[in-house]
C-alpha cells in the first residue's frame, strides 16, 4: 500500500493500493463500506492483482484530513483481516454452541411410565 494523495478536476482524493492476496476482497470491500459515510469510493483493479482504491471526501476537507483517513483506511484493513481470521479460527465452536442451545429446546421423549416429568394434568 503506497498512499497518493492527489487533485484532479473533481478535486481532492487519496488513492491506496491493496494487494488483494494479503487482503481479501471480504475485507477491502467491509472497510470501503465502512467509509462511505464520508467518501466517495471508487475500487478498480489493475493488471498486476490490486486493488485501488481511491476515497474522495463528501464534502470539502483539506488533504491533511485526507492523510489522515488513509491511515485510517489502512488500519480498518487491517481489523477486518483480523476479524475474518478469528472468524474462521472460532467457527467450530460457535456451530457447537448455536447446536448445543437449539438442542437444549428440543422436548425429550419420555420413556413408557417415566413419572420423572411432569406431564398435562
Amino acid at each position: 500500500m503506497w498512499p497518493g494523495i492527489g487533485t484532479d478536476t473533481l478535486g481532492d482524493y487519496v488513492q491506496v493500493l491493496i494487494n488483494r492476496e494479503l487482503y481479501g476482497d471480504t475485507a477491502i470491500f467491509k472497510t470501503a463500506y465502512w467509509f462511505t459515510d464520508r467518501f466517495y469510493i471508487f475500487l478498480d483493479s489493475t493488471s498486476d492483482n490490486r486493488l485501488s482504491v481511491e476515497l474522495r471526501p463528501k464534502v470539502s476537507a483539506p488533504p491533511t484530513d485526507l492523510q489522515a483517513a488513509c491511515a485510517e483506511f489502512c488500519n480498518s484493513l487491517v481489523d477486518f483481516r483480523v476479524r475474518a481470521m478469528i472468524h474462521n479460527e472460532t467457527q467450530a465452536v460457535r456451530e457447537a454452541l448455536v447446536t448445543k442451545a437449539f438442542m437444549e429446546g428440543i422436548p425429550k421423549p419420555r420413556a413408557i411410565g417415566d413419572q420423572s416429568s411432569p406431564g398435562p394434568s
